[in-house]
């Protein structure tokens, strides 16, 4: 019996080696991009003419001063969806 609780240890203790190490091999890097990912708070800079977007959570806003969107919170157990445009900038209007 002790055997055989020895022997489960040791083909256990193998078995754990040879995963971490394989795991340890594994390179988990992503591919380097020159492309910069939209996302709620950036959506603002790649288009420009609009005013107003949603992820269908949150909305945001043009601030008065363009620096930086201002955003609604998140509501809870909400979905992320992509961000789309809601309103546009009419030709006329002051940016």
């Amino acid at each position: 019996m002790v055997k055989l609780f020895g022997a489960r240890i040791r083909l256990f203790a193998s078995v754990m080696l040879i995963s971490t190490t394989a795991l340890a091999q594994q390179e988990i890097t992503s591919p380097p991009t020159k492309e910069i990912e939209k996302h709620l708070n950036n959506y603002g800079n790649f288009d420009n003419t609009c005013i107003r977007w949603t992820d269908k959570c949150r909305n945001c806003s043009r601030s008065i001063s363009g620096d930086h969107p201002v955003c609604s919170n998140i509501g809870i157990a909400c979905e992320p969806a992509e961000v789309e445009c809601l309103e546009r900038q009419q030709d006329g209007e002051k940016k």
